[in-house]
């Protein structure tokens, strides 16, 4: 799928990008390690409160300059170009900015709980993880040609690259790096579950998401109910009751008419503390 244009946002995200990974590439191949001392995330900087390598580290590369580093960086660019650009035209900019440095901020902690102690995390790849996922969820029927030859639809692709990295870094031993990616998988996998509400295009996953969408709805009523039971409402001219004596009066009158059980926690709660104050 090719975006028909460069949102600005996502723009700014790619020159920053590409720029400082550059640079910090550069830098490395000359000896000079400050961009990955201060930017990638590591357990020596976390311990000296850079906080901001928790989402810093996504801009700087932690390899010197090589045909492999370009060729990595070219296809995460053109990822958050192809990708970022198609959530962002039918989502908006807030699902992407969302996506993107939740995506981020999520793989961040998630590496930290497993770095080893003297290893670095850094690239750009973690938040392509999110987005992959909520992409997938918008256009799973979308053929891709692999090798410009093989038409795959996206759904297979997504999820047979996702399983295969997942493999790769756990074989390998990667425990941080594969604990990241599958925390900015998540993001992008719940974040269209529940505020897009959209299925996967997973059938077996189906059972399970109907229970996070079900619950999810059961969450949000009870919160809604909630909010509305800080006051009670007059049964005859239907506005809120504020005054303790006529809250009391009205709630005992609820209590006649439907039973104790009637009563939500907040008028409960209320009710005791007005009785605990006429009992001192």
């Amino acid at each position: 799928m090719r975006p028909s244009f460069l949102p600005k946002p996502i723009k700014v995200i790619i020159l920053l990008t590409g720029g400082l990974s550059l640079l910090s590439s550069i830098m490395m191949s000359m000896g000079h390690l400050f961009p990955q001392l201060l930017l990638t995330l590591s357990t020596w900087g976390m311990q000296h409160f850079f906080l901001w390598q928790l989402v810093t580290y996504i801009f700087v590369q932690p390899v010197p300059l090589s045909l492999t580093f370009f060729i990595n960086l070219f296809f995460s660019l053109y990822l958050i170009w192809m990708i970022g650009s198609a959530i962002f035209t039918s989502r908006g900019a807030r699902s992407f900015y969302i996506l993107y440095f939740g995506g981020t901020l999520a793989a961040g902690l998630a590496a930290y709980a497993f770095l080893p102690h003297g290893q670095i995390f850094a690239g750009n790849g973690a938040p392509l993880f999110a987005l992959l996922l909520a992409w997938v969820f918008l256009f799973p029927e979308i053929r891709i040609y692999v090798f410009l030859t093989f038409p795959v639809k996206a759904k297979y692709l997504v999820g047979g690259y996702l399983g295969i990295r997942f493999l790769l870094d756990l074989t390998q031993g990667q425990f941080f790096s594969c604990a990241a990616y599958l925390a900015s998988a998540l993001v992008g996998y719940l974040y269209a579950l529940l505020f897009w509400e959209i299925q996967s295009p997973y059938a077996f996953m189906h059972p399970f998401e109907g229970i996070l969408l079900r619950t999810k709805t059961l969450v949000k009523n009870s919160f809604q109910s909630e909010g509305n039971s800080s006051k009670i409402f007059d049964f005859k001219t239907g506005k809120p009751v504020f005054n303790d004596e006529a809250f009391m009066d009205d709630c005992l009158a609820k209590i006649s008419r439907e039973g104790k059980g009637s009563l939500t926690f907040m008028e409960k709660w209320r009710m005791k503390r007005i009785a605990k104050r006429r009992s001192r």
